[in-house]
C-alpha cells in the first residue's frame, strides 16, 4: 500500500514538472519578443530577488529614475527669438461661397505651420497661415 501511495506521489510530483515546463514553452513561444527576458530566456525579475536576499538595505530614490512623460509627434517648435514673416493662404472670393445656400462662407479658424527659411547672413521663419471657412 505504502508503495502505491509513494509511486502515486512521485508520479504526481512529475506530473506537474511536465506541467510547468510545457508551461513555460508556451510562454516563451507565443509571448511577446522582450529583452527583458535575456540570452536564456530566465523569467525572474533581478530586482525583487535582491529584495528579499537583502531586506536591510534601504533604497536610494534618488538613484530610481522617474517615468519617462510620453514622447511627443512631430518636430519640436522652432526657437521663439528668429523673426517670422507671415505668408497668408487665403480662398478666391469666388470659393467663398456656400455650395448649398450661396450665403457667405464665415472665417472659423486658421492652421499654422512654420518653415525654417535660411537667405545667406539672414535667418528667418516663415509662418504659412490657411484659413478655415464653414
Amino acid at each position: 500500500m505504502r508503495q502505491l501511495e509513494g509511486r502515486a506521489s512521485a508520479l504526481e510530483a512529475r506530473n506537474l514538472f511536465l506541467e510547468e515546463q510545457f508551461r513555460l514553452a508556451q510562454l516563451k513561444r507565443f509571448a511577446p519578443s522582450s529583452e527583458k527576458l535575456g540570452a536564456q530566456g530566465c523569467l525572474f525579475n533581478e530586482a525583487e530577488q535582491d529584495a528579499v536576499a537583502f531586506p536591510d538595505e534601504e533604497i536610494d530614490e534618488d538613484a530610481v529614475a522617474p517615468a519617462s512623460a510620453p514622447k511627443k509627434r512631430g518636430r519640436r517648435a522652432l526657437p521663439a527669438h528668429l523673426p517670422r514673416k507671415r505668408v497668408e493662404h487665403d480662398l478666391p472670393e469666388a470659393e467663398k461661397v456656400c455650395a448649398c445656400c450661396q450665403g457667405a462662407l464665415h472665417r472659423m479658424g486658421e492652421e499654422t505651420s512654420e518653415q525654417l527659411d535660411i537667405i545667406p547672413a539672414t535667418v528667418q521663419v516663415l509662418q504659412h497661415v490657411r484659413f478655415k471657412y464653414a
